[in-house]
């Protein structure tokens, strides 16, 4: 039973802090080991790039963590044969171009230590001379002429149309007069229904037949359906009648008018004759004014192209003279930068050429082993099995002790027969 109730001791905790240190040295010999790694010696037919550890740096200890030296490099390049005259001739080069430039000092000096002259150029022309030009006289022009309408013919009269003496309107077109014919067809007809109507009622009364009877009431309907379709007709004829008498009264009024329009237009005709020859009167008017204007307007033009072309003498004279002027000032100005061109000429010369080297790739750090992770892990997968067995453990005596609960009504049945057996 011991060892079913004993329990396993919880696993020490690692050296977190010596971890650290370990793998702080860890990551200090991975960085070593990269700049070892990555001071690659070139060399070139120009020359050889070295690397070359000169002492080392003491970085101190810090958090129980000891000093650490750390080594310090130089880097030297040294020419070649080839490249070392490369080198000397491209100095002596830069050397006699500064001499000179040096010596071009005193030139530039005496060129701006003098203001610019320009007295050479002329005055700059700053306005036009308009004096010689001739002025434009057109006493001597043709006059203006206004034209004279006063013989053409006047204008043709014409009347206005009269259609007071037309035919005027007696029957008129609408519902009102349709029916006044219609009713007065109706009532020329109303005798003969009179009489139709009383010779049907005694031929029925004759026959046997009385009022309310089937079949005097179907005879009575039949001539009341013939006098309906005779009203119809009445209504139709009406219609007719009327549009006839509308339609001759039309024709004679339409006679009528055409009459008259043809008198207006004859007037018309004898009026449009009229204003014809006034029209042509005036045209030859305006044509006799329009040549003279013509004329003067030619002749005024010949007198401004000979001022015009004079003009453009004169400022093509002008642009030229200043023309002239900026073209000689753009000389003094370039003689006058000339030595300071050449100055900056031989100062800015080629720059000795020292050998060149490709860039090395670049190595990566080397990963560390990880001793702090490692610790980490172990130890976490030791807590791991340390609460599995404590977890089983519970289990273990969670079911024993359901099991002295089961058994206990049982027990105190044994104890309890025992004690009456002993007491008999």
């Amino acid at each position: 039973m011991g060892d079913v109730f004993g329990k396993s001791d919880p696993p020490p905790a690692p050296d977190y802090a010596g971890m650290a240190r370990t793998q702080g040295a860890a990551n200090l010999q991975s960085t070593l080991a990269q700049a070892y790694l990555n001071r690659v010696q070139q060399q070139t037919p120009f020359g050889t790039l070295r690397w070359n550890q000169d002492g080392t740096i003491t970085i101190p200890g810090a958090e129980g963590n000891p000093a650490v030296d750390i080594p310090r490099f130089t880097s030297t390049m040294d020419f070649t044969p080839e490249g070392r005259r490369l080198f000397d001739q491209q100095t002596r080069i830069q050397t006699s171009l500064g001499d000179i430039a040096e010596g071009g000092l005193d030139r530039v000096q005496g060129v701006f230590g003098q203001p610019l002259d320009v007295s050479s150029l002329g005055q700059r022309q700053t306005g036009l001379n308009l004096s010689g030009l001739p002025a434009l006289d057109r006493s001597g022009l043709p006059q203006l002429q206004r034209p004279d309408i006063s013989g053409a013919p006047g204008r043709g009269q014409v009347g206005d149309l009269d259609l007071s003496g037309l035919p005027g309107r007696t029957v008129q077109p609408t519902v009102a007069g349709r029916e006044a014919v219609t009713q007065a067809l109706l009532d020329r007809q109303a005798p003969m229904r009179e009489q139709r109507a009383d010779k049907l009622r005694s031929d029925l009364v004759n026959r046997g037949f009385s009022v309310g009877d089937k079949g005097y009431d179907d005879q009575m309907f039949k001539l009341g359906q013939l006098e309906n379709d005779e009203r119809l007709a009445a209504i139709a004829a009406g219609g007719a009648e009327q549009s006839r008498l509308f339609g001759l009264e039309s024709s004679a009024r339409s006679q009528a008018q055409g009459e008259q329009q043809a008198l207006f237009n004859a007037d018309l005709a004898g009026g449009t004759f009229d204003n014809q020859n006034r029209r042509d009167a005036i045209a030859e008017q305006m044509a006799q004014a329009d040549w003279a204007a013509r004329t003067r307007g030619q002749l005024g033009g010949e007198l401004s192209a000979d001022r015009g072309q004079l003009f453009n003498e004169s400022v093509a004279g002008f642009n030229a003279a200043n023309s002239a002027r900026g073209t000689g000032l753009q000389e003094l100005m370039a003689l006058r930068q000339l030595p300071l061109s050449e100055l900056n000429a031989f100062r800015t010369g080629a720059q000795p050429q020292l050998p060149q080297f490709n860039s090395v790739p670049q190595v990566g750090a080397p990963q560390p082993a990880p001793y702090y992770q490692a610790a980490r892990d172990t130890y976490q997968t030791q807590m791991d099995g340390y609460n599995a067995d404590v977890a089983q453990s519970n289990a273990l005596m969670s079911g024993l002790f359901r099991l002295g609960a089961a058994a206990m009504p049982y027990a105190g049945g044994w104890f309890g027969g025992a004690a009456a057996g002993g007491a008999v």
